[in-house]
């Protein structure tokens, strides 16, 4: 597996989601960049305008009503672990 692990820029405290609404309920959406699918989600608020741009057309080609929704960081981390697996939260599992 090849990674890129530059250095982190700022403590993330709020994410923004784009979500498609439609008879069945809500889904993140994701774009599509050369051959990979990413979900529109981004915790940097200027790299909205640009979502926002790729969420309209989106919104236009699937006929579906998409939202902007913002989740606030309550503090709580869920699972955690360090290289080797060492500070593993206790009774948790990386699947959830």
């Amino acid at each position: 597996m090849e990674v890129h692990s530059p250095r982190n820029g700022w403590p993330i405290r709020t994410l923004y989601a784009f979500l498609s609404i439609d008879e069945g309920g809500e889904g993140i959406c994701a774009t599509q960049i050369g051959d990979m699918h990413f979900p529109m989600v981004v915790s940097n608020p200027k790299s909205l305008e640009i979502m926002k741009l790729r969420a309209q057309k989106m919104s236009e080609l699937t006929g579906k009503k998409i939202v902007l929704v913002e989740f606030k960081r309550n503090g709580k981390e869920l699972w955690s672990t360090m290289p080797g697996g060492r500070g593993a939260t206790p009774g948790s599992s990386p699947r959830g």
